[in-house]
């Protein structure tokens, strides 16, 4: 009698299992696919205890983070899926954009060389790899890098306009960084930085010419110093068009130029936006001064309810308080409270309409309410009025019907 009856509790245990996953994973990865990103992160959540060592459900909620635009979660979602020797070809890829996103330039440098343990011809990888060790100004190993791609790809644009922002920053070598500038003009002659490069050119010669000119007038007069005073460090940009499937090579986006004879060139870092949705933050006491740098420690350590607590401390005693609005929506939002995370979003984007952030999560608010139209509006809004981030509010968009 014993073993009918362990046949059948064996039976009943499988049973069970099959309808927990059509009612569980199966629920969470139609979600996904059909791009309802916040309901399938919910979906996901729910079981997640289960799977926490899964590569292919961390690699979508990782996903379904990143089209968030939700870097600092995509980040941990993606590093865990590399872990568990995730097989997506481009997991790597979207684990470094997460990293530099949010000035994680180190982490990156390491994703990028771990991509190239497994592919050290990867042209795009090596150029990434100088590119955060720009950012770290290890600027010897960055040339290195460029020019073990230079090798392999004598023609990649991306490798010679980074060698010639190295010679022209670092070495301060303009002769040299013209060569690298005027071959990146042959060969991408409408690429995104084609026209600073040509404005860059034009007052190289200017210069040139001027300092021959004086020369010849006045020969005891040393030759003017053609050389620009070192580039200041600024803000990168866009990085999202590494990624793709599968990511193709970095492509730099064009920056204000400091003012000099010949103006410097802009920095080759990349990133779309200056404010991630997430900062890491020095102080995360529940009980600390408010601020919006204690906001952004609190949604990282998941305390979503001292949060909302702070929150209305914080509504009491600052008059700007737009700022903290930010940060109670998304908690709101992780509390699945979708009216709340709408209303305080709006509020926050009234406040501060110029921050690109504000709208995206707005609009993610209204998708987890079904709002599709209002959602698409903001988005549509923001992809106008935020040329530097159209790649986020475009990925957001993908997702309505």
């Amino acid at each position: 009698m014993s073993t009918p009856t362990f046949t059948r509790r064996v039976a009943a245990g499988v049973l069970a299992a099959i309808l927990a996953g059509c009612g569980g994973l199966a629920e969470a990865d139609r979600f996904y696919e059909a791009k309802k990103y916040p309901q399938a992160i919910d979906a996901y959540e729910s079981i997640y205890g289960d799977y926490r060592q899964d590569a292919r459900v961390n690699y979508r909620v990782g996903r379904s983070f990143f089209a968030m635009a939700r870097f600092d979660k995509a980040e941990k979602f993606f590093r865990r899926a590399v872990e568990a020797n995730s097989k997506e070809p481009d997991v790597a890829w979207r684990l470094a954009e997460c990293q530099d996103r949010q000035k994680m330039y180190s982490d990156a440098a390491k994703t990028f060389q771990h991509i190239l343990d497994a592919e050290p011809r990867n042209v795009a990888a090596l150029n990434n790899l100088a590119v955060m060790q720009i950012q770290l100004d290890e600027y010897e190993p960055a040339q290195v890098n460029l020019e073990k791609a230079l090798a392999i790809d004598a023609r990649d644009r991306e490798t010679l306009f980074n060698l010639g922002l190295i010679y022209e920053r670092h070495h301060h070598d303009d002769a040299k960084a013209s060569e690298f500038f005027m071959q990146f003009r042959a060969v991408a002659p409408d690429a995104p930085q084609a026209e600073e490069v040509r404005e860059w050119l034009r007052r190289y010669d200017t210069a040139r010419s001027t300092a021959r000119a004086a020369a010849q007038e006045s020969p005891r007069v040393a030759p003017a110093d053609d050389t620009p005073p070192p580039a200041t460090r600024s803000t990168p940009d866009d990085l999202t068009d590494m990624l793709g499937e599968p990511a193709p090579p970095r492509r730099p986006d064009r920056r204000e130029s400091v003012e000099a004879t010949p103006s410097p060139m802009t920095t080759p870092i990349a990133r779309g936006g200056e404010t991630p949705p997430m900062r890491r933050s020095a102080s995360v006491d529940p009980d600390g001064p408010l601020g919006v740098e204690l906001f952004a420690g609190l949604n990282e350590r998941e305390d979503y309810d001292a949060v909302l607590r702070r929150f209305g401390e914080a509504r009491k005693t600052d008059p700007d308080y737009g700022r903290y609005c930010y940060y109670a929506g998304l908690a709101q939002l992780e509390k699945k409270d979708g009216a709340a995370a709408v209303a305080l979003l709006k509020d926050a984007v009234k406040r501060h309409p110029d921050e690109p952030d504000y709208l995206l999560q707005l609009g993610w608010a209204m998708h987890y309410r079904s709002d599709g139209e209002g959602a698409r509006k903001v988005w549509e809004d923001g992809r106008l009025r935020f040329p530097d981030r159209r790649d986020d509010f475009a990925r957001a968009l993908e997702v309505l019907p």
